[in-house]
């Protein structure tokens, strides 16, 4: 009895003194994070992991921390207009959520992953290598068949983003597809919002959306989609069939591009006369 006595008066003070040392640590490690050193402290939390039981909850906690600061820079290389770099990036932060799935919140998995993914999207629409992008738009169909996506992504995503003259233009798409019936209801499958800008280039009001609406077809040979325009007017939303764009179904994403541009410099007028027959 004396023996065990003894060893644990031994154990207790290095036991303590190990988990003070982990604890300075990870105080060290927030530190560098704080200070926005995001390199020094994954440099830490990396280094920490490495002394630690795999599977505890220092380890675990760790782990998420190391995620954290990682997502933490996920937009900078986009921002910077480096989108080749920033999908590098962002899938080797999808690879990491993965592989750590076991050790870190599950919301890393179960959410911020689908927003990663739409990110590295964005990247490649901006790098007009939309071919590429498809292969995460599918995977973002097969999450929302699952009933997998979370809120905010849930029901639409947004695919581009680019800039024209002093305005922001979001291009949203809806993952409903185009119903059968085309008398059941209203239905758009892509909505691009166009906002005017602070003098820092971020969002300010939105000045209209320009929606590619279904065509309520009755005999079969109308389009699928028809653009039409939604802007206020003396305090009261104004809708505007543009009849002179149109499109079937999948929708040309250049030729969309290309014809909000239109849109964007006023060519309007051949629109409100050319209505198909």
């Amino acid at each position: 009895m004396r023996i065990i006595l003894t060893v644990i008066v031994i154990l207790v003070p290095i036991i303590t003194i190990a988990q003070s040392r982990i604890d300075s640590l990870f105080d060290i490690g927030d530190v560098h994070f704080e200070n926005k050193e995001l390199d020094k402290a994954i440099e830490v939390f990396t280094s920490l992991k490495s002394e630690l039981e795999v599977g505890s909850s220092d380890f675990n906690f760790a782990s998420d921390r190391i995620v954290n600061i990682y997502y933490h820079g996920k937009d900078d290389l986009r921002n910077q207009g480096e989108y080749l770099k920033s999908i590098n990036y962002l899938e080797k932060l999808i690879s990491l959520i993965e592989s750590e799935k076991e050790h870190i919140r599950p919301m890393w998995i179960n959410e911020k992953k689908y927003f990663l993914t739409k990110t590295i999207i964005q990247n490649y629409f901006s790098l007009g290598q939309i071919d590429k992008a498809k292969k995460f738009q599918d995977i973002l169909y097969k999450a929302y068949n699952e009933k997998l996506l979370p809120d905010g992504i849930d029901l639409s995503y947004s695919f581009e983003m680019f800039k024209w003259k002093d305005k922001n233009i979001w291009g949203y798409e809806w993952f409903e597809k185009l119903p059968e019936d085309r008398m059941s209801k209203s239905f758009t499958k892509i909505n691009y919002y166009v906002y005017n800008t602070h003098p820092d280039g971020v969002d300010n009001e939105l000045l209209y959306r320009i929606h590619f609406l279904m065509f309520h077809k009755t005999s079969g040979k109308e389009d699928d989609y028809v653009m039409t325009l939604y802007k206020m007017l003396d305090d009261q939303e104004q809708s505007q069939t543009l009849w002179c764009y149109t499109y079937n179904e999948p929708i040309d994403y250049v030729k969309a591009k290309k014809d909000v541009i239109e849109i964007l410099k006023g060519n309007l007028s051949p629109c409100f006369t050319d209505k198909k027959k």
